[in-house]
């Protein structure tokens, strides 16, 4: 019985973490499919999924792997981009350093989104990880520990 709860907890604990289902090209609507191949021209390996009612296109452009959400109307939502630490603000590297005195670095994504642009951070700190958004100005966010980051 111990076995059979553990195992069903396992596969609650997996189906809350993947909400995005992958789709066929085809079944993306025409309007962000015009919308996606005029903003990124000659994509490489696109591939499309469904997260709730968004449409995300994850592909690579000029060998760097990029994620694109658009709403089912056809207006983009976000785009988000890996980065290194090297290229963030250093408005961004001040609040990380006022946040965590010293810390390790796991995943940075830039995050473009029509009412501007904030950094992603996966951060370990003390043996414990973080999720942590700044905005491009410094200004934080949101600080949040996480037992496990997610995975895409």
């Amino acid at each position: 019985m111990k076995k059979i709860l553990v195992f069903a907890l396992g596969i609650f604990a997996f189906s809350t973490v993947s909400v995005a289902q992958t789709i066929e090209k085809s079944a993306v609507p025409s309007e962000i499919m015009n919308v996606f191949n005029a903003a990124y021209m000659n994509p490489e390996g696109v591939k499309w999924e469904m997260d709730y009612d968004n449409y995300v296109a994850r592909f690579q452009k000029n060998k760097t792997e990029m994620i694109v959400t658009y709403n089912k109307e056809g207006k983009w939502v976000m785009t988000e981009t890996p980065v290194t630490h090297k290229s963030l603000p250093a408005a961004v590297k001040s609040c990380l350093t006022k946040q965590f005195d010293i810390y390790k670095e796991n995943d940075i994504e830039k995050v473009d989104k029509p009412d501007g642009v904030c950094y992603e951070i996966d951060i370990e700190y003390n043996q414990m990880n973080y999720e942590v958004v700044i905005a491009e100005n410094g200004e934080l966010i949101k600080k949040e520990q996480v037992k496990e980051y997610k995975k895409d």
